[in-house]
């Protein structure tokens, strides 16, 4: 997990399937958003459990949730 200089927190997660060019991607942890699954229109693909497991522990310990 890294703090850019405006306050972001990035958790690198590498590449995978969500971009058809390979390249490496960051997940912002401080900015969550809930979304209707019928109103995102980008391609993506999910995260294998690890990645996963390393974003979700980010965004617990950034909010202070258990």
């Amino acid at each position: 997990m890294s703090t850019d200089e405006h306050g972001s927190t990035w958790v690198d997660i590498g590449a995978g399937a969500w971009d058809s060019q390979g390249r490496p991607s960051e997940v912002r942890a401080d900015r969550l958003l809930r979304l209707a699954p019928e109103a995102v229109r980008r391609e993506g693909a999910r995260l294998d459990r690890e990645r996963y497991d390393r974003v979700a522990a980010a965004v617990r310990a950034l909010h202070g949730w258990r």
